[in-house]
């Protein structure tokens, strides 16, 4: 076991995120354990609550990365011209990286915590929806901060459950490679009657 004097906090704090990352990636949330996370990084499990209230703080901390990495997906994003098109590019993306990682993606929908996540987390939940926000706000038809702020979240929801159906193969006919004209039919329909 490695000492406390090993690594200052800064330190063992990213070592274990890193490691509880790398556990989530493998084994699902199911393994993210205080016992199976302070194996991986050398250290007694008490350890990881010297450094988090409880579990909920570390999964907190997980998935704040989650979202900083689906906003840096988002940016890079091509910006399109098109507001419909750049929207569509948007839920194909994320899509992919709902797929690319669907334990980190479990980690953020499916963790129940006990605990009320820290308002750190609830803004950068925003983050990608604020995105969302920004293209709809160049429809030739100005909407308002309260339009926008919904049709983001309208929208987003729509395509998360697409995703949600498509990853857990509920609807068995709808895959990875004949999802994106289902993606287009309901981003082009909703703003079509958003603009009407």
């Amino acid at each position: 076991m490695g000492r406390r004097s090993d690594h200052d906090r800064d330190e063992l704090f990213e070592l274990t995120v890193q490691a509880g990352q790398k556990i989530l990636a493998k084994k699902g949330l199911e393994g993210v354990t205080a016992r199976n996370v302070a194996g991986a990084i050398g250290y007694s499990p008490g350890t990881i609550y010297n450094l988090f209230d409880n579990l909920d703080g570390l999964l907190f901390e997980i998935n704040s990365r989650t979202f900083d990495d689906l906003v840096d997906r988002l940016r890079s994003v091509p910006a399109q011209t098109d507001v419909v098109e750049h929207l569509i590019a948007f839920a194909v993306t994320y899509l992919e990286f709902v797929s690319s990682a669907p334990h980190s993606w479990e980690a953020i929908f499916f963790h129940n915590a006990s605990h009320k996540a820290p308002a750190s987390l609830l803004e950068k939940i925003e983050a990608p929806l604020k995105i969302v926000e920004e293209v709809l706000a160049r429809l030739p038809k100005p909407l308002s901060q309260d339009e926008l702020r919904l049709s983001a979240r309208v929208l987003w929801s729509s395509v998360h459950g697409i995703c949600l159906l498509v990853l857990s193969d509920k609807l068995g006919t709808i895959s990875m490679k004949s999802v994106e004209p289902l993606i287009r039919a309901l981003i082009e329909n909703y703003i079509a009657g958003l603009t009407a």
